[in-house]
């Protein structure tokens, strides 16, 4: 009976036939730490298949963010990227490959979660993560300012007992970050971040149509029937807008503002 192959021969074939010892050998060489019992043989060719990869030009998981039950893609003006839930993500994203949190956890997939939406990533392949994800993954994190493991007690010249605490944040998820994805690096994050941008480079849409003018306000805000808007301006929709976004373009608002009061 043949003996176990080394690694260099299983790369050859990138591990297409590899026996289940075989796999189990080669995950802990190149992960560090020996599978758990649970994953399949597929499972774990998957897994130690991306290991190999992500060490020179990261094949991408296929496996997409969910879409909400039951809702349509908006259907938005020309130009105006979808930045939402539904549809395909056309923003700045995000190469990165989740790792196990322990040893011994048997998960295959990470929970990640954005607006109420549980996207399951896949452990140990490269997923290219919509910037809304990436962000919540990477702020989700564990602080520890009071347990015993941070905690230490000090006795002074008197017998005074003091205790001393030196706060930690752990990662919950911990994860290898590849960097932004080829050609989304300039994308906006959000519908926020777009608008901003278009914003200063339109004096806060100053010659947008009305359409155009309530199509950006019922993205930024709740969506509003037409009827909504009978007593509003078009300056009065770009008021709200800017009021949404703030800072520089509440400050170019003010600035046309003062102007029309000056003009008289």
């Amino acid at each position: 009976m043949a003996g176990k192959r080394s690694i260099g021969n299983l790369l050859k074939n990138n591990f297409i036939d590899a026996t289940r010892a075989e796999l189990i050998d080669a995950h802990t060489l190149l992960l560090g730490t020996a599978p758990a019992e649970s994953f399949t043989d597929e499972e774990l060719r998957t897994v130690v298949q991306g290991s190999r990869e992500q060490r020179s030009e990261p094949r991408v998981a296929t496996m997409q963010p969910p879409q909400p039950e039951g809702e349509p893609t908006p259907v938005k003006a020309k130009g105006i990227p979808n930045l939402g839930t539904t549809g395909k993500w056309g923003g700045r994203m995000r190469r990165v490959t989740l790792q196990r949190r322990t040893d011994t956890q048997e998960a295959y997939c990470q929970p990640v979660g954005w607006n109420g939406l549980i996207w399951n990533v896949p452990v140990g392949v490269p997923v290219d993560m919509p910037w809304p994800y990436y962000e919540s993954m990477r702020n989700t994190q564990l602080r520890d300012d009071g347990s015993d493991a941070v905690s230490r007690y000090e006795r002074d010249g008197k017998g005074k007992v003091t205790k001393i605490i030196t706060p930690t944040v752990k990662d919950t998820i911990p994860f290898i970050d590849h960097g932004d994805v080829p050609g989304t690096e300039n994308l906006p994050t959000s519908y926020f971040d777009f608008f901003t941008r278009e914003a200063k480079a339109t004096e806060c849409f100053k010659n947008k149509t009305r359409s155009a003018l309530i199509g950006i306000h019922n993205i930024l805000f709740e969506q509003m029937p037409m009827f909504a808007f009978r007593d509003m301006t078009n300056h009065d929709i770009r008021l709200k807008i800017a009021m949404a976004l703030g800072g520089d373009i509440e400050d170019i608002m003010r600035d046309e503002q003062y102007d029309l009061v000056a003009a008289g």
